[in-house]
């Protein structure tokens, strides 16, 4: 099995590393890793916090029809760089 990724414009492979909660491979330098697993059977509405009938907004160029149909996610773990480069970023207990 190839565990590298490669970069299109330089064509250096990608470091990987071992992630800390699941059986997977997460890009060693990333500013954060989120670690989870995807909740079997389950769906949720993509707008539910917000009731506005869009789609995640704050992306630009795609303000499309919220599905009704996202995967839940619960999240194991966040891991970050010791420090850094996202400092506006919150985190919540």
């Amino acid at each position: 099995m190839n565990l590298q990724l490669q970069v299109p414009s330089g064509g250096e492979p990608v470091r990987l590393c071992k992630c800390l909660t699941v059986n997977e491979r997460a890009i060693a330098n990333a500013e954060y890793v989120i670690e989870g697993e995807v909740v079997p059977n389950v769906r949720v509405q993509e707008d539910q916090n917000s009731h506005t009938g869009y789609a995640m907004p704050e992306f630009p160029g795609y303000t499309g029809p919220a599905s009704d149909q996202c995967w839940m996610i619960k999240s194991n773990s966040c891991n970050t760089q010791k420090e850094p480069d996202h400092a506006d970023l919150y985190r919540t207990e």
